[in-house]
């Protein structure tokens, strides 16, 4: 993709806990980035830490539709913040290799036979928005932070969050206890 005002190419992937942006600007440029903290819903607070001249950390709580929303976030740029050196601790390309693998394996448990080849892009497409929620909610420590604030350990599960269980358990919820029993178990 490629935002073009800017002409910078942006290119997204994930793993089950992060999400990763890559930017490449147009030679000669002066690459930039904004984050906006204060974008979309109301902020309750907000900070950020510079962490020598590579990494930011930093939070965002906010309220909306749910109370008390918490993100937390590490950014780790491949270059310092004024000249260019060493390349990022992360592979793009294996992260996004590892996440299309993932996706394929997760649309491969159903197989459609019939259709046309644009029916079939169809319901694939479907498949795949149905399974994008809920979402992973803890550390790989298996630590999470619960409804009541406190942090929790998650023994033996993984601790999931976003059921929108009021459009979601007439068929996403019965077509999850077909195609991911294990998952169904930890929503549980």
């Amino acid at each position: 993709m490629q935002l073009s005002r800017y002409t910078i190419d942006v290119e997204l992937t994930a793993t089950k806990r992060t999400g990763f942006h890559r930017y490449t600007y147009p030679l000669p440029a002066t690459p930039g980035v904004v984050l906006d903290l204060q974008h979309r819903d109301k902020v309750l607070a907000s900070g950020l830490k510079i962490l020598g001249d590579r990494e930011i950390e930093g939070y965002r709580f906010s309220t909306a539709w749910a109370k008390e929303q918490r993100l937390y976030f590490v950014i780790r740029f491949s270059r310092p913040f004024k000249e260019a050196v060493i390349e990022s601790e992360w592979n793009f390309e294996q992260v996004l290799n590892d996440c299309r693998m993932a996706w394929i394996s997760e649309l491969e448990k159903v197989t459609v036979d019939g259709g046309n080849p644009d029916q079939r892009v169809v319901f694939y497409t479907a498949l795949y928005h149905a399974l994008l929620s809920p979402n992973l909610y803890m550390d790989v420590d298996g630590k999470y932070l619960g409804r009541d604030l406190q942090v929790h350990q998650a023994d033996s599960f993984d601790y999931y969050t976003v059921f929108s269980l009021w459009d979601t358990y007439r068929a996403l919820h019965p077509l999850l206890t077909i195609l991911d029993q294990k998952r169904t178990n930890d929503f549980i």
